[in-house]
This record gives C-alpha cells, sequence and structure tokens, in this order.
C-alpha cells in the first residue's frame, strides 16, 4: 500500500490573524506566498500587510506593513520588489529578505491621472516581468498599463462595463503574449501585446528617462537615512507639451503661414509678445471703449 503525502498548503492560524484585524469589519482580502523565502502576505480590508513565516504550521508571525487604511485588493513581484494594489493606485514596496522584514519601505507609487479614488479603485493587479509591463484593473471597468520606468500610466483602456476582477499575463505562445482580463460584464477579453517594451514608454526629454521606482536600491538604513522616495504630480512636469517660437514653412497660399494645420509647428504665444506687452485681461476691456 503506497501512502502519497499532498502539501496543501493551507495555513493552520486559528484566531490569532483575526486579532490582529483592526476591527471585526475587517477581513482577509488578498494574498501572495513568497514560495522561494517560505512567506506568506496577507492583505486586509482595512489596510494592512501581514508577513508570516510560513515554514512551519501554525505560521509565526513577521511583520505589519500600514498601508494606511486602504483595502489591499491584491499583490505580485517585480524585479525584487513587491506591487500592492490599493484605493487608485499600485504602491511598490522593498522586498527585504527574510527576517529583515520590518526594513520594508515604499519605494514609490503608480497611479494614473485619469483615474482617482472618487469614481473608480483598483481591483486587480498583474505583471509582465518580461516586458516590465504593470497592469491594474479598475470597478469602473478601465485598465491601466504602466511601464517600469513610469510612475503615470502610459495607457488606459476601457476593457469591460463594468469592474475588473481578474488579470492574468500569458508570455509564452500559443497563448500569449497576451493580458487576459475577466470583468463583471461577465466577458473574458484578450489583449495582444506584440511590442516590444520600448512601445510602451511615455516621452521624456533629452537625457533619458528617470530611474525606475523598480529599480531602486531599498532606502539607506540609519538615523540619517533619506526618507523613502513618493512619486507625485510634480514629477511628471516631463510630459507637459513643450512648444516652438518658429513657424514652419510657408504656406503654399500667398505665403503666409497656418499654425493650426497639420504640417506646422505649435507656437507658444507667449514667446511672440513684446517686452512692453501685458498679460492683464484689461486690455482686451479697454479695447472696447
Amino acid at each position: 500500500m503506497r501512502v502519497i503525502d499532498v502539501h496543501s498548503r493551507e495555513l493552520v492560524c486559528g484566531g490569532r490573524l483575526l486579532k490582529r484585524l483592526r476591527s471585526e469589519m475587517d477581513y482577509l482580502s488578498s494574498g501572495f506566498l513568497d514560495d522561494e523565502r517560505d512567506r506568506a502576505f496577507i492583505g486586509t480590508s482595512g489596510g494592512d500587510l501581514f508577513i508570516l513565516d510560513i515554514s512551519r504550521n501554525p505560521p509565526n508571525f513577521l511583520h505589519t506593513v500600514d498601508m494606511i487604511e486602504k483595502p489591499i485588493a491584491g499583490m505580485c513581484l517585480a524585479k525584487e520588489t513587491l506591487l500592492v494594489a490599493h484605493c487608485d493606485c499600485i504602491s511598490v514596496l522593498s522586498l527585504e529578505s527574510k527576517g529583515q522584514e520590518r526594513r520594508t519601505s515604499r519605494l514609490g507609487s503608480l497611479r494614473s491621472k485619469h483615474l482617482h479614488e472618487a469614481e473608480a479603485t483598483i481591483l486587480s493587479l498583474a505583471a509582465a516581468p518580461h516586458r516590465d509591463l504593470v497592469f491594474g484593473g479598475f470597478s469602473d471597468g478601465s485598465v491601466a498599463i504602466w511601464a517600469a520606468r513610469e510612475c503615470e500610466a502610459v495607457l488606459v483602456v476601457r476593457a469591460h462595463q463594468c469592474d475588473v476582477t481578474q488579470l492574468a499575463w500569458v508570455e509564452d505562445v500559443p497563448w500569449g503574449p497576451s493580458l487576459y482580463t475577466g470583468g463583471g460584464d461577465g466577458k473574458v477579453t484578450t489583449w495582444k501585446l506584440v511590442g516590444s517594451p520600448e512601445d510602451y514608454v511615455l516621452w521624456a526629454p533629452a537625457g533619458g528617462h528617470a530611474p525606475s521606482v523598480l529599480d531602486r536600491p531599498p532606502p539607506l538604513k540609519g538615523s540619517n537615512a533619506p526618507a523613502p522616495t513618493t512619486l507625485g504630480s510634480a514629477s511628471l512636469s516631463a510630459f507637459d507639451p513643450t512648444f516652438d517660437a518658429t513657424f514652419g514653412g510657408g504656406s503654399s497660399l500667398g505665403g503666409s503661414s497656418d499654425v493650426f494645420g497639420g504640417q506646422q509647428r505649435r507656437v507658444n504665444p507667449q514667446a511672440l509678445k513684446g517686452e512692453e506687452e501685458s498679460d492683464s485681461d484689461n486690455d482686451i476691456i479697454d479695447a472696447f471703449h
């Protein structure tokens, strides 16, 4: 008679894990298995991220990361960092070695200026590590795509009529390279991404891209260590349009230039203003007196 030992990976925590919840209304919302390091990351509806040592059962509690009272919708790994989807963004956390979990810090965040907490919350998360892409599914049916070098989404598409509850990336043929999205409308949609990683990068000024929040090393430890980097709207100034003060080429109609033509370069009106001219709206009012 052969006896087969099946390892179920079921964690028997009893009531000890529930006692760590902030209130009786909170619940466990997501989980991620770090099989290589025998750890489990458990997210809650109250915004807590529990890290457990699962080398034995029942597991041993290691550390709690406070995600500021926002439900954690999902987690995944990307380049030795932990991506945590919550609220309307994806936070990038340092993935510390086992025994150093208390050093976990927030390295940055991935956001979309078109998706705000008041209108949509993030419900699902996936990553394409070989292409340096991160995907987030939102409650309004949108799917946002981030390149690893950007903190702002390079693309937002309306994938479903309502909640995008599931995201899955498949790299290999015949099913890939594709992103599969599952929505509250009962549909599963396949999105083919056949381009190279460079095809999914936002424009940046001469000098190259800023370092990726996924590539940054963890902050220095110690009393004089700088605070973890948070990427906000100020870091997106590179995406503002630029203007050229010269007209491009003469028009075929009488030699004048049409600045609104499709082949013309955009002109900044401020560049054509004289030194004595005013920006005040009173100049327009005075012209009618």
